[in-house]
């Protein structure tokens, strides 16, 4: 006689009140309302205890013993058996936002975490918002790529990224199994054209260096520290961020350096910048806006100076499309033309930017301090002698 799966699946629906052995402990209770539910009943110091397993048709026979064999196995080991929690479920949109909560704290600025929320909003989760992660495919991540990759390419491989990150998050937090479909290697690449092949990188336009004397001129008879943030930025070839954060506790003397640290660095490496005679001088200025905040150039709140603030200096000095970004363009344009003889790396060191060249790499660990202050020196007499400087 059998003393497990005693049951005919078939016949589980048509069975009377009563409980019904399955053997194994598993058993189907049926009430007077002909309701059905599954019981794993065992015996615990001597008392008889009940586990549920949940209510015929949601969990079938099978299930029902898989559950109990489950149980059974606790039983041997010695274990008060106990039904594992099932995991929550939750929606893209609020798995996205949860890993967006997560990642906050570690970004440079809340400027970025609006970005990666905005972009979710706009292109993700109108079309998979409610979807579970586990029902996310291919098929929906193409749905919401394809209109934007050829128009706004930039943007498309920003929300594909952001995709990968929040299902990678929802596989580690056993929402999904399986490959992720926003995946770009080994799988939208063989979809969808490289992002370089089908768009123009469009750089920020550069100034043309002959306007920048007359330009810094302008900016020193301005008493608005947006300008003197602008000369600033101008006169250490930083990128526009770095500039408005500066700090006075970023500043020696002694050494005559300024030192950008990792965590406001975009390439996430300190960066010190030798300071000039001209770049003194705007210090100088600066203690007349010295609110106690720390900041060199606080906003009238107290706050750091917006991107717009330096923006509008710029443009009611310059022809429409000149951006702040623009100067760095002009720094570099002017270290090519006017200072030929010093080595390329010395330039780029100054604006700090990363690079693929290991030979151009090794030369950045060593800060250059000595040539980056020839070089920025240069740049100044420049600015402040009406371009009549030559080298």
């Amino acid at each position: 006689m059998k003393t497990r799966d005693k049951l005919i699946a078939a016949k589980v629906a048509y069975l009377k009140r009563g409980f019904h052995s399955d053997g194994g402990n598993l058993y189907l209770k049926v009430r007077e309302s002909g309701g059905r539910s599954w019981i794993f009943r065992y015996e615990r110091a001597g008392h008889q205890r009940d586990l549920g397993l949940g209510a015929f048709p949601d969990v079938s026979l099978k299930q029902a013993r898989e559950k109990a064999a489950k149980l059974r196995r606790m039983i041997v080991d010695g274990l008060t058996p106990v039904l594992e929690k099932p995991v929550q479920e939750k929606n893209f949109q609020q798995v996205a936002v949860e890993y967006i909560e997560g990642q906050k704290s570690g970004w440079k600025n809340e400027k970025h975490y609006r970005q990666w929320l905005s972009t979710l909003e706009q292109y993700a989760f109108p079309s998979i918002g409610r979807l579970y992660p586990k029902e996310i495919a291919l098929e929906h991540v193409l749905r919401i790529l394809k209109p934007i990759w050829e128009s706004k390419t930039e943007t498309a491989s920003r929300v594909r990224a952001r995709l990968e990150r929040v299902l990678d998050y929802a596989k580690a937090h056993g929402l999904r199994s399986g490959d992720n479909p926003a995946a770009w290697k080994g799988n939208l690449d063989s979809i969808l054209p490289k992002a370089s092949s089908v768009t123009e990188v469009e750089h920020f336009k550069a100034v043309s260096i002959e306007v920048m004397p007359d330009l810094y001129e302008s900016l020193k008879k301005s008493s608005a520290v947006s300008a003197l943030c602008l000369r600033w930025v101008i006169l250490t070839a930083c990128r526009s961020g770095e500039g408005r954060g500066s700090l006075w506790s970023e500043i020696d003397r002694h050494r005559g350096t300024w030192t950008i640290p990792v965590a406001r660095a975009k390439t996430k490496k300190a960066h010190v910048v030798p300071l000039s005679g001209e770049m003194l001088v705007v210090l100088e200025k600066a203690r007349e806006y010295d609110d106690g905040s720390g900041l060199i150039f606080p906003s009238p709140s107290g706050k750091t100076l917006s991107d717009v603030a330096l923006a509008k200096a710029l443009k009611t000095r310059l022809e429409e499309g000149a951006t702040v970004h623009g100067m760095r363009s002009a720094f570099k344009d002017w270290a090519l033309e006017r200072c030929p003889l010093i080595p390329d790396h010395v330039s780029e060191a100054c604006l700090a930017h990363a690079s693929g060249d290991k030979v151009r790499d090794a030369y950045a660990r060593t800060d250059l301090v000595e040539q980056k202050k020839d070089l920025l020196e240069r740049w100044s007499d420049y600015l402040t002698c009406g371009g009549a400087a030559g080298y």
